[in-house]
């Protein structure tokens, strides 16, 4: 195969899939993969649109067009930023699965809270992987769920993330830490008011834009 693009982790490329029964159309997706293999680049695509739910037709040996990387939602660039919370909202997970992938890989010395919300259990990404690594305790890393339709038997928290519950998990350095954003824009929207109006600094808040 041909070489691997270089990418930071949290960063996204634009692909196009050359199918005979469908048109070559580009589409940005968030580049999942940590960064640390150059074996392969993975990106996670949720079945959500026309084009996305033909995805599963895509057949080995069909050629991709990768062009990128672009962005600057990754943690590498902010190396002064040590206490972390990871704020995600259904697949806005993705370019926090890539940045804990590297983090993980490289043993970083990074304390990491992620906050990650869902409508069900059914709908989390990643869930077994992200217990893996704060099994391996290689990083420093916090995973609290929220769920807006629980089940029955759900024991963990519920409703939808707020500035109000954010500040409550991050005890008494909540000033301190920097603030990391991807989710529906309704909910990048709120959050980013919530926060700033507990006082939180806009250079400590990043935020990822899925709506291109």
């Amino acid at each position: 195969g041909s070489a691997v693009e270089h990418y930071l982790p949290g960063q996204f490329h634009f692909l196009t899939l050359h199918r005979e029964k469908f048109p070559a159309e580009e589409h940005p997706f968030t580049i999942s993969s940590g960064g640390t293999s150059d074996r392969f680049v993975c990106s996670t695509i949720k079945m959500s649109g026309d084009f996305t739910h033909t995805i599963p037709q895509t057949k080995p040996e069909q050629q991709v067009t990768i062009r990128g990387p672009y962005g600057r939602f990754s943690y590498l660039l902010y190396p002064k930023e040590k206490n972390i919370v990871f704020i995600a909202g259904g697949i806005g997970i993705t370019p926090f699965i890539s940045m804990l992938r590297h983090m993980d890989a490289t043993s970083s010395d990074h304390s990491v809270l992620l906050l990650y919300a869902n409508k069900t259990i059914r709908n989390i990404v990643f869930g077994e992987e992200l217990s893996q690594m704060q099994k391996r305790k290689n990083i420093d890393l916090k995973v609290i769920y929220y769920l807006s339709h629980p089940e029955e038997d759900w024991q963990g928290e519920s409703g939808h993330i707020t500035g109000d519950k954010i500040k409550q998990h991050c005890a008494k350095d909540f000033h301190k830490r920097s603030f990391w954003l991807c989710g529906p824009a309704p909910m990048q929207k709120s959050l980013l008011k919530q926060i700033s109006d507990l006082g939180i600094s806009t250079k400590q808040i990043h935020a990822e834009n899925f709506s291109l």
